[in-house]
């Protein structure tokens, strides 16, 4: 309606439904004293290119979920740096201020409580350990049960301010697990402390696992020492190495 009749340039109009359901193509012409309409049938190309359209929103929907898990189990900062290949699976020797936290008296918590409650009052300590650390540039290399494990000087980190982030972001730990007590103790609930080891200097970090399963780790002296200096630490000291100390 309201394209007849016609008179100058061909009309072309891609996709045109049509009362029956039937898409296609319509081409409106004058040859001479006569008007053309032509409609090519389009509804196989119309479908193909409608599942192509559902296929691709699927794919999307698919990456945007799976970005969506690499965070939530890996840290956005991890989760983007494996994704856009910085890191590889040859490793690199890097400079870093390891941290370790963990959680005092939770293993006997955890014997003596009801595994659901075990797993709630987990799940409101660790973000106290997390949460500064990814705060202050570091990045989230394991959680294991009631221990966290940051490292610093990573990511976009002037020289020796690595030591300087860990130490504020256990200040902050310390600081977020002393307001957590306060608030559990006003409900009746056990308080828990947390130790803090830190150590500063050279590491292998890169990719490691399967190409089926991967993950951002760091691996040396270092990193076992702030795994040891954590053990020595009592509830809310943080202990450091002599580099860390002197930077």
């Amino acid at each position: 309606t309201g394209l007849l009749p016609h008179h100058g340039e061909p009309l072309h109009l891609s996709a045109v439904q049509t009362d029956g359901g039937t898409c296609a193509d319509l081409h409106i012409f004058v040859d001479d004293d006569d008007t053309w309409v032509v409609l090519l049938d389009t509804s196989s190309e119309h479908d193909q290119k409608q599942a192509m359209q559902q296929k691709g929103n699927e794919l999307s929907l698919r990456s945007e979920r799976q970005g969506l898990v690499l965070d939530a189990y890996l840290g956005k900062s991890v989760a983007a740096h494996l994704l856009s290949g910085r890191w590889q699976r040859a490793g690199e020797r890097r400079d870093v201020t390891v941290l370790f936290a963990d959680i005092r008296g939770f293993t006997p918590y955890s014997e003596g409580h009801p595994p659901e409650e075990v797993f709630r009052t987990l799940n409101e300590y660790l973000p106290t350990m997390i949460d500064p650390i990814e705060a202050h540039g570091g990045l989230i290399e394991q959680i294991a049960g009631d221990a966290v494990m940051g490292i610093f000087g990573l990511i976009d980190v002037e020289p020796g301010t690595a030591c300087l982030q860990a130490l504020a972001a256990s200040l902050d730990v310390q600081q977020a697990v002393r307001t957590l007590n306060r608030k559990r103790a006003a409900q009746g609930l056990t308080c828990l402390g947390v130790g803090i080891g830190i150590a500063t200097g050279p590491a292998a970090v890169g990719v490691i696992g399967t190409h089926e399963r991967r993950g951002f780790a760091a691996i040396g002296h270092h990193v076992n020492l702030a795994s040891r200096l954590q053990g020595q630490a009592q509830a809310f000291q943080v202990v450091l190495d002599e580099p860390t100390h002197a930077q």
